[in-house]
């Protein structure tokens, strides 16, 4: 029950915006990013690499799904960021935990 809580704290900080983001518009591999409960889609981007907490395919392995493909502007990507790097457009990553300083690396 505890982590249910946990998990709606931190949706409903996400909601409202209580927490910050950062736009990332470059090529820059980031791994291990920490603290990330949505991504919005500025630009229409093309991501090289994007993993999710919990995001597997049917065998149980990191889903690759969003690998080069296209993400149109407008779209929220809800799911725990784990790494990110694009080829081309720009996105928000939404911070969710207002307790420690969000890990962008």
């Amino acid at each position: 029950m505890s982590k249910l809580i946990n998990v709606v704290l931190r949706l409903l900080h996400l909601q409202f915006g209580l927490i910050g983001s950062i736009v990332i518009d470059d090529t820059t591999v980031r791994g291990e990013i920490k603290d990330v409960a949505a991504i919005e889609v500025l630009e229409d981007t093309v991501f090289t690499t994007l993993r999710m907490e919990g995001m597997t395919d049917t065998t149980g392995v990191p889903s690759t799904y969003y690998d080069g493909k296209t993400v149109l502007a407008g779209t929220i990507i809800y799911g725990w960021a784990t790494h990110v790097t694009l080829t081309s457009g720009a996105i928000r990553l939404h911070s969710d935990n207002k307790l420690s300083n969000p890990s962008w690396t």
